[in-house]
């Protein structure tokens, strides 16, 4: 959600208080949503992400090119899910060593189901909790992920704070 994150990065910014946000998101529709429930809930969202970087990652979600965007974006998902982060270290990186071109959306579901026996709840989880804490939003309709770079580039946001 870059398109939504980089909004929210900059109603962050400019210190918007609680009427400002609810007249950006719902009455400016700024994050493009059909319905207000749907902004609310995606805008929510994100913006707990976004709560737990400083300000300096803010300025580059909003004032970065797309790929520092993503990036940062792409962060903020992993400061809010040890379960995205325990995938990344284990799943893609094994998919990166051997090369694989693809990342399938069966990699995510055997991770999760191998999960299970450490927490019972997530085998109470819908498909579609399953597929939400998968892909992001701008992807539910694409099975795969195409790998475009080294695993690590997706850490290159660690050093944002000297790139002000």
């Amino acid at each position: 959600m870059v398109f939504e994150s980089r909004v929210l990065a900059d109603l962050m910014l400019s210190g918007a208080d609680q009427t400002a946000w609810k007249a950006a998101i719902h009455d400016g529709n700024r994050l493009q949503k059909a319905r207000p429930a749907t902004a609310t809930r995606v805008g929510s969202a994100v913006c707990q992400r976004l709560e737990r970087l400083e300000p300096p990652f803010w300025q580059a979600l909003r004032d970065g090119d797309d790929q520092l965007a993503t990036q940062v974006a792409f962060c903020a998902a992993l400061v809010c899910s040890a379960l995205l982060v325990e995938f990344i270290e284990t799943v893609v990186a094994d998919v990166f060593v051997t090369r694989a071109e693809i990342l399938e959306v069966y990699h995510w579901d055997d991770f999760l189901d191998e999960r299970v026996c450490r927490d019972a709840s997530m085998a109470d989880w819908t498909s579609a909790s399953k597929r939400r804490r998968w892909m992001p939003s701008s992807t539910h309709s694409s099975a795969n992920w195409k790998r475009r770079s080294s695993p690590t580039s997706v850490f290159a946001c660690a050093d944002v704070k000297g790139r002000q």
